[in-house]
């Protein structure tokens, strides 16, 4: 309904979801009907016609929710509650699945960074009083990074914590060569696969 309420053809709309375009008709015309009761259960008394959200159409929206929200013009990587549920009940179903198979490793990712420039805000203490922190000023030529990161994966499994301190802000490339150094270091140790929850996210 979002994606039609968007202006795109029923035709388009069925493509993304992997449905027939004569489905998707079918649930905008219902929707222009009832509106919102059109997804509401119906009776389980047998019907001589085929209802519009037969367990099969209810699926292919399901199947829609484990798609991002950005996919369909959406501002946000994240659907309203109900796709949040799915979306954690995938997530819970793979750490079930690594918690039985040796073969698999689960970890738990987050990161921090620091300036050396930024957020004088902050204290540290001494054995006499604490010492205020304050803004540096720094020129471009400055061999001193401005910035550390820390990365870290806790494995449950093993009650480990692996970090890793880089220079600079956590931005894409730096990230991505967490990534690879964390697949070398499960290759090494046996692991055909890694299930990496971020930030505790699914």
């Amino acid at each position: 309904m979002l994606a039609s309420n968007e202006g795109q053809k029923p035709s388009v709309i069925a493509k993304n979801l992997r449905c027939a375009s004569q489905t998707v008709r079918n649930v905008i015309h219902d929707f222009e009907q009832r509106g919102l009761a059109c997804l509401e259960p119906g009776s389980n008394a047998p019907l001589s016609v085929e209802p519009v959200l037969t367990a099969e159409k209810r699926e292919q929206i399901r199947a829609m929710l484990h798609q991002s929200p950005r996919n369909f013009g959406k501002p946000s990587s994240l659907w309203i509650l109900s796709g949040l549920c799915i979306k954690k009940k995938q997530r819970d179903r793979l750490i079930r699945l690594a918690d039985h198979n040796p073969d698999i490793a689960l970890g738990f990712e987050d990161e921090v960074w620091w300036s050396r420039e930024r957020q004088p805000d902050l204290h540290s203490w001494s054995e006499q009083e604490p010492l205020r922190l304050v803004q540096q000023q720094v020129t471009r030529k400055d061999p001193e990074g401005k910035a550390i990161a820390c990365y870290s994966l806790y494995l449950p499994g093993l009650n480990q914590m692996l970090l890793r301190f880089v220079t600079g802000r956590p931005v894409s490339a730096v990230t991505t060569a967490f990534l690879a150094w964390l697949l070398a270091y499960f290759a090494g140790q046996g692991k055909r696969a890694l299930f990496l929850i971020w930030d505790n996210a699914s």
